[in-house]
């Protein structure tokens, strides 16, 4: 970087990690908060929307967003904060972390009185936020989420066959050996998230098309921890075809909802 930035501009001398660290971030942060209090000052009143979720690597975070017209009817949304949530996802523990997230950005009060609007099916966030004089729309894409996983969840023969999919997929993807067996088929086994049953579809038929390459493509893996019959197969199969309408239908909800 040193050497990059002598050529563009000799005699330039770039700041070193304690200066941008201690000295540079701090300030740059300090002038976009100011920022970010006087534009929200231009509005009567603010929607706060707050979501929680997980990364593909297990952890939790919870985002704030305000979003208003100006005086002149322009829109505006502004992100307030996002904070790694540790621990069990409570509802006090949930209401702490918004409330500190709003105090530290103090949001003007709205001029036109006060409105929530729960559009969450989660039970932990309804609990903290959701009041007789609150209004609870719930969200139609999540609700179905919900409902499928649900219906998943009930029926412990699908549930112990997922995870026996799921140990197979994990067999391959840490092993490079297992990998280079996949790869000649030309399929890259997809690992699955637990709360998202639409990663665990994705990685059934990524198992499904392992199998159509090669019928034995398992008995050649490593140390496979997980051995899938053929009989399972054929119920993998009837279930991604029970799945599949769901999750065309959820993308398509999704981009109706996104279009409006």
């Amino acid at each position: 970087m040193q050497h990059f930035a002598s050529a563009a501009q000799p005699g330039y001398a770039p700041p070193c990690y304690n200066t941008v660290w201690d000295t540079l971030m701090p300030h740059a942060l300090e002038e976009m908060e100011a920022k970010l209090r006087d534009l929200l000052q231009n509005g009567d009143g603010l929607v706060l929307s707050a979501d929680i979720w997980t990364s593909r690597r297990g952890h939790s975070f919870l985002g704030i967003v305000a979003s208003f017209i100006d005086g002149t009817f322009r829109g505006h949304t502004v992100l307030l904060g996002c904070e790694h949530i540790q621990g069990h996802h409570t509802a006090d523990r949930i209401y702490q972390k918004g409330e500190h997230e709003e105090e530290d950005e103090e949001p003007p009060a709205p001029s036109q009185g006060h409105v929530e609007v729960i559009t969450t099916n989660v039970d932990t966030m309804i609990n903290q936020y959701f009041t007789v004089s609150n209004l609870h729309l719930r969200c139609p894409i999540h609700m179905l989420q919900l409902a499928i996983k649900d219906a998943v969840n009930e029926h412990d023969n699908i549930n112990r066959l997922l995870v026996k999919v799921g140990k197979l997929v994990k067999s391959v993807r840490k092993s490079t050996l297992n990998t280079e067996e996949t790869d000649q088929l030309g399929v890259r086994p997809t690992n699955a998230c637990a709360t998202r049953w639409s990663s665990q579809l994705r990685m059934i038929q990524s198992v499904i098309r392992l199998f159509q390459k090669d019928p034995l493509w398992q008995n050649k893996l490593k140390s496979n921890v997980a051995n899938i019959t053929l009989n399972q197969v054929r119920q993998l199969t009837h279930l991604v075809s029970v799945l599949t309408p769901l999750a065309d239908l959820t993308e398509k909800m999704q981009k109706e909802l996104s279009q409006k």
